[in-house]
């Protein structure tokens, strides 16, 4: 059975069919005990969440029948007295024992995590895939059923759009990595937008443009960037990109990149969440603004989480030096580590 909660709650069988939930609070319901990732969910939280704070005085054998309607849609097969799998009573609340990459939060972490890897490997072809299935996954606002209050998930929402915004950013540097300037100015344009305080954005827009020989435009994004770190914060920009930005100026070499890519037509065998081989190299259609919530770092929130720097690299093949000058694409600045 699949949970996918990166959108409007969605609920698979094992064998592909859809589960209709029914009513508005039973999905509020599932929702809320798969926020708390195979931890309880006590009572009161539930109670406050789904009556908004005023929950009625038959609410806790109400709650009673949503949990047995749901056992029953989560696991038909279950005999009438035999002790539940999934839906399980723990004090002081409730607990969804959801299996292993049940869930695509979960499913997301991990390719997000592998993406990076790759990247780090040198494998940025492989790396894309991995991005893009993660990217792939999301449709919308996460925990929707739940409103704009979060009920408790605020934390979790912003940390999981900061994690989006890292994918993106990974796979627009395994874009440059791979000889696709053009695609990667056409999906930074929109990005920027989105996240206009992003320096590791801005300096992969810098260099897409430098690529595709733009050189004017490339130097006038940075001074958008200056602009707006300016007037947004009161800061310049860091020495990472003003490194770019002299080296762009002054036609430096290391910022050439390599050769552009070929585009192999042809029709794509990879599937959402799953990495291929070899991606190939056109271009991708992420939706920029799907999605991402205001978060810039520093969210907690539970499972494998993705710390984001302030850096844009570490050296010349990898992205901006902080020693040694500018690379093939935006590094990561990144840390993996447990949420």
């Amino acid at each position: 059975m699949q949970f996918r909660v990166l959108g409007p709650l969605e609920v698979v069988s094992a064998d592909g069919r859809p589960i209709d939930l029914g009513s508005p609070k039973l999905r509020a319901l599932l929702v809320l005990l798969l926020a708390g990732r195979g931890r309880v969910v006590p009572l009161d939280r539930i109670t406050e969440t789904l009556w908004a704070g005023e929950p009625p005085a038959t609410a806790t054998g109400t709650l009673q029948s949503y949990i047995s309607h749901l056992r029953r849609l989560l696991e038909p097969d279950r005999a009438p007295r035999a002790a539940p799998r999934l839906l399980l009573t723990r004090p002081p609340g409730y607990l969804l024992a959801a299996p292993d990459d049940a869930r695509d939060v979960d499913r997301f972490e991990r390719l997000l995590v592998e993406g990076r890897r790759l990247l780090a490997t040198g494998r940025p072809h492989d790396a894309d895939a991995a991005l893009l299935a993660a990217l792939d996954l999301w449709r919308g606002e996460p925990y929707a059923e739940l409103g704009d209050d979060g009920s408790g998930v605020a934390a979790d929402r912003a940390r999981l759009a900061e994690l989006r915004a890292v994918a993106l950013e990974g796979h627009i540097e395994a874009m440059l990595a791979t000889g696709r300037p053009e695609g990667a100015v056409a999906e930074l344009e929109g990005l920027v937008a989105v996240h206009p305080l992003r320096e590791r954005l801005w300096g992969s827009l810098m260099l897409a443009l430098y690529r595709t020989g733009r050189q004017a435009d490339a130097l006038r994004a940075f001074t958008t960037c200056r602009d707006l770190l300016r007037d947004e914060l009161g800061i310049d920009p860091g020495p990472e990109l003003r490194r770019l930005e002299q080296a762009i100026l002054h036609q430096d070499p290391a910022v050439d990149g390599p050769a552009p890519a070929v585009v192999a037509p042809g029709p794509s065998t990879t599937g959402p969440g799953e990495v291929g081989d070899d991606p190939g190299s056109g271009s991708t259609g992420i939706r920029s603004g799907a999605g991402i919530g205001g978060a810039t770092s520093g969210s907690s929130g539970s499972g494998t989480g993705i710390g984001s720097g302030t850096g844009i690299g570490t050296g010349v093949g990898s992205g901006i030096g902080s020693d040694t000058g500018v690379g093939s694409g935006i590094g990561s600045g990144t840390g993996i580590g447990s949420g």
